[in-house]
């Protein structure tokens, strides 16, 4: 991956989201209990830009000031130890150059697609973002309709955490990298919001 794009698109479907369920909050919850919810959805409340790929086959929602640049011109598997050549791909965050450095505190956000099955997702001791994070704290999810396997690595170097979760399509899978502060895990927000277009995948796989 070589180019980078400064993100410019704003989105407002979660902003939505969030806006309604505030209000069905306030009126289900009783005075008390309204005051309360609300509050607490006001606090969390965080603008969020939808980032996609130039294909249209990658797009994720992501905290604006994450969202800065992005590079989207694809990623060869092999670098996770996959077999398969080269697939669509999504890299954001505030500094491309620097996120993945156990040096920087940026976050930063790698999704990509890979068609090999068989190999094992993510990986168990070693990640395509080392940064020399010691603990792995491994659990199952669904994202949509997508079950996962995700990875917290923790007692990293810096004020932050790594997840990798690789996710299952039908006949795909994505894998997922997300470095973030270590007091706001955002990762089942960030993958919840995750959507691929199969019949996109297949015309843009090189």
């Amino acid at each position: 991956m070589s180019e980078v794009d400064t993100v410019t698109e704003p989105v407002t479907r979660v902003r939505q989201r969030r806006w309604v369920t505030m209000a069905l909050a306030f009126v289900l919850a009783g005075s008390l209990g309204a005051v309360a919810s609300l509050t607490w959805y006001w606090l969390t409340l965080k603008d969020t830009t939808r980032v996609s790929d130039a294909a249209g086959v990658i797009s994720v929602d992501l905290p604006d000031d994450w969202a800065r640049q992005k590079r989207d011109d694809g990623w060869s598997p092999t670098v996770a130890g996959l077999t398969d050549g080269s697939q669509p791909a999504l890299e954001v965050s505030g500094d491309l150059a620097s996120w993945r450095r156990p040096d920087s505190d940026a976050p930063g956000v790698f999704v990509g697609i890979t068609r090999d099955l068989s190999a094992k997702l993510p990986p168990e001791e070693t990640s395509t973002v080392d940064l020399g994070c010691a603990k792995i704290t491994a659990q199952a999810g669904t994202f949509g309709s997508m079950p996962a396997i995700v990875h917290r690595r923790s007692d990293c170097p810096g004020p932050w955490t790594v997840t990798e979760a690789a996710l299952t399509g039908d006949g795909f899978r994505v894998y997922v990298q997300i470095k973030q502060p270590a007091e706001a895990d955002r990762s089942a927000e960030i993958l919840g919001s995750l959507m691929i277009t199969p019949d996109r995948l297949t015309t843009s796989a090189r």
